[in-house]
């Protein structure tokens, strides 16, 4: 059952009456922290939360269906955006709100270790309660306006299919949103079986074992118990995402440095924790596509202050790596920001380790690309598993294993030795805000520039011209999106409002941005002036332009009409494939598979990497080809994996691959990606009712296999 959050004066007076009373348990929500510093002036009316606190495994069913309905009812305060996708092809959801203008960042990260999940909770909540009272006044400056210095971005669930696993075991491989086929299914089980025994060995060991666990201990543990994964920590393919994302350079402070600490050690291989898995020739990015993700996105927004979330004990960690790539006067600084989020939080402070640690480190050294000196990082660490123990409290050295109880989400306790235990939601819920507000107000980080608001890569600009958008240049205060060929010379294009991203306001313009149009014709090459305003009230001016959609080509050895024709036609005007020669197309030779990364790097990126060899790159980084064999020829069922791989990696009914005589031909790898291309059309079978799915690809195949799925 849901519960309301209840803001009043009254409830206020009972809480803190509650808290001071020996043995006392309650769940009221108050609008003050610890130290009764932050307060809002008008207290909110009673909410229901979207979030169910009295569960204690965060489905993501649920949490992504209470994102969507925070964004449904705050439209114009927030926005939910997709950064990327896990292993198994879980959304990467991230929620921002404040102005794009706004010259701070604060990006906040939830449950990067995979048992430690009740931070994703924490977070969701943090958010629902920053729009409830978007309007209400903080130490004297309303939210809305912080959120004008400094732009707020929430990833809740860094780890979701760790996450999930930590819940509710190995049901978490079946769940909707999955998208691995069942060989990969398999694979991915029997690596997590492996895994378990020294799992909770090295659990018992190290005493992080709650006391009602110590059954899932033995030679021979049941993987099929729900909790039998609740101490993983890394993702569902082994690799720890805390540390992983480090470049070359850094791994080697990295693992010089975790010499100094017990129980700090790289696993060589996969694990439950501790691999830091490999980097690819993007140097700094690991190959999983979590970490791929969140570092291609922090590229991108260039945030100048990071909060990491974890719940391995409440405490905050920070002085991880500021003598290293800061100095002196950014650590004194940083060392200033992280006793106020100590005071905010009532937790002590670690420091003194100077050494290289998670995403923090990781963020100060990228800050160093648009910053003159290292942004702010930290982390923290939230509550600890005994929370509702009552048998008595452990010494300072002592550090439990989450995942956290549910019970300390929203409710203080204290125990029988008289412990005041405060829960996550007491401590936490105006953190992020509180911190981020002392940073700026005492100009303690160097602010960043403004982000250029500007129509994501990929967006459909105009319905008629049936093409996606690059991202834009900008010169003299207008995006230029480009030249886009259109097959509609002679009709007239009408640019909507739901053709950009959520929440866009879009004017066709006249040719002087002076006066708005329903319309404008398309006669030969015609530019398109128009106005977008963001969610968060900024508007853009923006052009492209259209160019007459080729009616024939220039190759000698193609004919209009021909097999291929219309699709090889489309191809090349679009910048996806050239001729063999200036003056000839050759769509009969085969391609290998160096020219399927190269042409797919074009379909996805929009541009061109400039050589068979960063094709290679492009798709080893991306997951979408191994790199071998780039000279071999490439078959149907490649091609089509690939795609599948690159655009998004759909689920599919791989039983309809038994209606042809070949299907048991399919590769387990290509069971889904086949099926999924059969579905959309994509490809379809022979005449003799086979696939031939080990059947060598032409050049105009290939163009019809495109023009198929991104032309129409």
């Amino acid at each position: 059952m849901k519960r309301c959050i209840r803001t009043t004066a009254l409830a206020l007076i009972v809480t803190l009456l509650l808290s001071m009373s020996a043995g006392a348990v309650h769940n009221k929500t108050t609008w003050l922290t610890l130290n009764q510093a932050n307060t809002f002036v008008e207290p909110y009316v009673d909410y229901e939360s979207v979030l169910d606190k009295d569960e204690q495994n965060y489905l993501f069913a649920d949490y992504a269906a209470d994102l969507q309905a925070l964004q449904a009812q705050y439209p114009d305060l927030m926005r939910l955006e997709v950064i990327g996708y896990s292993e198994l092809g879980r959304p990467l959801y991230v929620v921002v709100m404040g102005k794009d203008s706004a010259p701070n960042r604060t990006f906040v990260m939830a449950s990067t270790h995979a048992r430690e999940y009740m931070t994703a909770q924490l977070t969701v909540l943090q958010i629902e309660f920053y729009l409830k009272n978007y309007y209400n006044t903080l130490e004297g400056e309303r939210v809305c306006d912080l959120m004008e210095r400094c732009q707020f971005y929430f990833l809740p669930m860094h780890n979701p299919d760790g996450t999930q696993l930590a819940m509710i075991g190995l049901d978490s491989l079946d769940a909707q949103e999955v998208t691995i086929d069942a060989a990969e299914k398999t694979k991915i089980e029997k690596f997590l079986v492996s895994q378990l025994k020294s799992m909770h060995r090295d659990c018992e060991a190290n005493y992080l074992y709650h006391d009602t666990d110590a059954e899932l201990y033995s030679d021979n543990p049941d993987p099929e118990r729900d909790d039998a994964f609740q101490y993983w920590k890394s993702n569902i393919r082994g690799i720890d995402l805390s540390n992983s994302m480090y470049d070359t350079e850094m791994r080697k402070l990295w693992m010089s440095d975790n010499l100094k600490l017990s129980g700090h050690k790289n696993y060589p291989n996969p694990a439950w924790q501790g691999h830091l898995g490999s980097t690819s020739t993007m140097d700094g990015i690991a190959l999983s596509r979590e970490n791929t993700a969140l570092c291609e996105y922090i590229s991108k927004i260039q945030p100048n202050i990071f909060l990491s979330y974890h719940s391995m004990q409440g405490v905050v960690q920070w002085d991880y790596g500021y003598d290293k790539l800061g100095g002196d006067a950014v650590r004194q600084n940083a060392m200033k920001i992280s006793y106020k989020a100590g005071e905010l939080l009532n937790y002590p402070i670690k420091e003194d380790t100077q050494i290289l640690m998670g995403h923090q480190s990781w963020f100060m050294k990228e800050s160093l690309n648009y910053m003159e000196s290292p942004g702010y990082g930290v982390i923290i660490e939230w509550g600890n598993r005994r929370y509702l123990d009552k048998v008595g409290d452990h010494g300072a050295d002592y550090i439990d294993a989450p995942p956290t109880q549910i019970g300390q989400l929203t409710e203080d306790v204290v125990t029988t030795s008289g412990t005041q235990r405060y829960s996550l939601w007491t401590t936490g819920k105006f953190f992020p805000l509180s911190l981020t507000q002392y940073i700026v107000d005492n100009r303690l980080i160097a602010p960043v520039e403004p982000l250029s608001t500007t129509v994501a890569d990929g967006t459909d600009l105009v319905s008629i011209l049936g093409t996606k958008v690059s991202a834009p240049t900008t010169a003299n205060g207008i995006q230029n999106f480009g030249t886009y060929q259109c097959k509609a010379e002679g009709k007239t294009s009408v640019v909507t409002g739901d053709i950009l991203t959520s929440g866009t306001a879009v004017r066709l313009m006249d040719a002087n941005f002076a006066k708005q149009q329903d319309s404008i014709a398309i006669n030969g090459t015609t530019q398109v002036n128009f106005t977008y305003t963001s969610s968060m009230g900024v508007e853009t001016k923006a052009t492209f332009t259209v160019t007459p959609y080729p009616t024939s080509l220039s190759f000698t050895d193609l004919t209009p009409g021909e097999t291929f024709y219309d699709d090889i036609r489309w191809v090349y005007a679009n910048g996806l494939m050239n001729g063999k020669t200036e003056t000839t197309f050759d769509r009969k030779s085969n391609l290998t598979r160096q020219q399927v990364w190269r042409v797919m790097s074009r379909a996805v990126t929009g541009s061109d990497v400039g050589s068979m060899a960063a094709a290679k790159d492009w798709a080893i980084a991306n997951g979408i080809a191994d790199g071998t064999l780039p000279g071999t020829d490439a078959t149907r069922q490649e091609v089509v994996l690939m795609m599948w791989k690159a655009f998004g990696k759909a689920s599919a009914d791989t039983s309809k691959l038994n209606t042809y005589k070949d299907a048991a031909s399919v590769s387990a790898e290509a069971q889904t990606a086949m099926a999924w291309a059969i579905e959309r059309g994509i490809v379809s079978g022979y005449d003799d009712n086979t696939l031939r799915p080990n059947a060598t690809i032409t050049r105009g195949a290939f163009s019809a296999i495109l023009h198929r799925y991104l032309g129409k």
